[in-house]
């Protein structure tokens, strides 16, 4: 199967009608999450012991650190 080049699918064509800028933004958000899986997959991530959070379970310690109050906007 010979290799597409970027921007040859069909998805790709109609971003590009719509606005080069739209389909820079995807090729942005694509790259960086690239990056950050790179740099997960390199490091070990733990999460500092804290004195207010000493009897914290598991669950109440994920339910905390994956709260976010803002997001990414995707288009």
């Amino acid at each position: 199967m010979p290799a597409l080049a970027l921007g040859d699918g069909a998805s790709c064509r109609g971003e590009i009608e719509g606005g080069v800028f739209t389909y820079f933004l995807r090729f942005a958000e694509t790259e960086a999450i690239a990056v950050i899986n790179m740099l997960v997959s390199r490091y070990k991530i733990e999460v500092k012991e804290e004195p207010q959070f000493a009897g914290e379970t598991f669950e109440e310690r994920y339910a905390r650190i994956t709260a976010f109050d803002q997001g990414i906007t995707t288009m």
